[in-house]
Parts: structure tokens; C-alpha cells; sequence
């Protein structure tokens, strides 16, 4: 279920058919596969991950208190924007620290402009 290089789909489609027990192992190692959106896999990859929201908050929060700010600005994206409230109400504190005090990175890479994004949606939709 886990891709062998950034086009296997065969290994995407198994994950999709998985269930959530067998896909709650992988996410972390999943996760990385979005450090390059313009992977084949990176996006499949994505919409299944969004379906698992509750084993998504410790592996994105390790993401976001990282180093890798593209990684930071596509799993933002690609997953916690899109995804359920819960999960944008989980990582709210980190995502508010990334739109309060951007490291210079994250600027430059403008998560903290996505990030913004996901605030707006925490403040008008999900706390709503």
C-alpha cells in the first residue's frame, strides 16, 4: 500500500481499497509522499489521508513544528484545508503560530499564507 516510486498507482489504489485499521500504521510514512505535490501518487495519496483524520494530527503536527516548509505548505494544502474540522481544530495552535510568527522560511515558501487560509476556515466554519 505503500508506493515503491512516485508513480505507483497500483500501490495507491490498494490504499484506497484498505481499511482504516490497515491505513493507520502508514500515515506518517504516507505523509512524505506529499513533500513533492507533483508526484503522481501525491495527490490519491492525499484524499485517502483526509479520510483519517483523528491518526493525522500527531504526524502533522511533527510536520508543521519542522523544518521542511514546502512539506509544511503542501500537507497544509492538500490535506488540513480540505479536511475534516476536527483535524483543522487539532493543529489550530501550530497553525496560528505559522500565521502569527512565520519562521523566514516559511514566509519565503508562504505557508504562513496558506495557513492564514486554514485560520479563516477554523474561525468561520469550524468553530462556528
Amino acid at each position: 500500500m505503500i508506493p515503491k516510486d512516485k508513480s505507483d498507482s497500483e500501490a495507491v489504489a490498494r490504499l484506497k481499497a484498505a481499511s482504516e485499521e490497515r491505513v493507520a500504521p502508514l500515515v506518517p510514512t504516507l505523509l512524505e509522499w506529499l513533500q513533492d505535490i507533483n508526484w503522481p501518487v501525491a495527490r490519491p495519496i492525499a484524499e485517502v489521508l483526509r479520510e483519517h483524520p483523528t491518526e493525522l494530527v500527531e504526524p502533522i503536527r511533527a510536520v508543521l513544528n519542522g523544518d521542511d516548509d514546502i512539506w509544511k505548505f503542501w500537507v497544509l494544502a492538500e490535506v488540513v484545508l480540505p479536511g475534516e474540522g476536527e483535524l483543522r481544530l487539532a493543529l489550530e495552535s501550530e497553525v496560528l503560530r505559522i500565521v502569527n510568527h512565520p519562521t523566514p522560511g516559511e514566509v519565503d515558501e508562504e505557508v504562513h499564507l496558506i495557513a492564514r487560509d486554514v485560520l479563516f476556515v477554523v474561525v468561520y466554519n469550524d468553530h462556528g
